[in-house]
This record gives C-alpha cells, sequence and structure tokens, in this order.
C-alpha cells in the first residue's frame, strides 16, 4: 500500500481508496473507474470567517464609566 495525495484536498491516503476520507473526493483508479459509495461520501465543507466591526470609542456608556470613575476617586480622597 502506498500513499498518495487527494488532488481535492492534499491529504495523503491509501492508493487504494476509491474517495478522499477527508474531503469525499473521487481518487481515479488505474485499473477501472469507481465511484464513491454515497454513504460513506463526506460533502464539502469551507471554513468562512465572519469579521466583526470594531466599535470606535465607547460611545456614550464608555463616557459615562469614566464619569462615575473620577466621581469615586473624588469621594474617595475628601473621605480620608
Amino acid at each position: 500500500m502506498a500513499l498518495i495525495n487527494c488532488s481535492e484536498c492534499g491529504k495523503q491516503i491509501s492508493d487504494k481508496a476509491e474517495f478522499c476520507p477527508s474531503c469525499g473526493n473521487p481518487i481515479k483508479q488505474t485499473k477501472e473507474t469507481t465511484r464513491p459509495n454515497p454513504a460513506y461520501a463526506q460533502p464539502k465543507r469551507e471554513t468562512v470567517y465572519i469579521q466583526q466591526e470594531k466599535k470606535s470609542g465607547g460611545g456614550v456608556w464608555g463616557f459615562v464609566g469614566i464619569l462615575i470613575a473620577i466621581i469615586l476617586i473624588i469621594i474617595i480622597i475628601f473621605s480620608m
């Protein structure tokens, strides 16, 4: 048994495999053409990355948080 690379995903697979177990791509046989068993074939999967937009600044809540922090610092300083 020799290992070959899948022409679709590039993973190493057996040269006797009918299809790639990773991506389901049918492997062309030199002796005869075989079809993968649909029960074992896996659909192709794509990874999709979603980039979230970053908000610039804190908006109203950022301002309120800073204001509360300043008030607390002033209260602590004058209570000593």
